[in-house]
């Protein structure tokens, strides 16, 4: 029941990760049929590998204003309307 539920397992994640490669669109077609390759031959170790590698790639094309940071866009007074006193 174990050795069922873990080939289960890594069978799930091998399909997860090679869903993220075909759905990648910045890997060029021959890079993402080598991929799928390495997940295949090597199930678990090669499935890490190249989930790191996609999330990374990811990662770095991402714009760099993708998130919100703070507290969203301000409406603050310029210095010149504080320091001269106009109300």
């Amino acid at each position: 029941m174990l050795l069922e539920m873990s080939l289960l397992l890594v069978l799930v994640f091998n399909i997860y990760v090679i869903y993220r490669v075909v759905k990648c669109s910045i890997l060029e077609k021959v890079q993402k049929v080598l991929q799928i390759l390495i997940v295949l031959i090597f199930p678990i170790i090669g499935a890490i590998v190249i989930l790191l590698f996609i999330r990374n790639i990811e990662k770095d094309n991402e714009p760099p204003n993708s998130g919100q940071f703070g507290g969203g866009p301000q409406k603050s007074l310029s210095n010149f309307e504080v320091f001269n006193g106009s109300d």
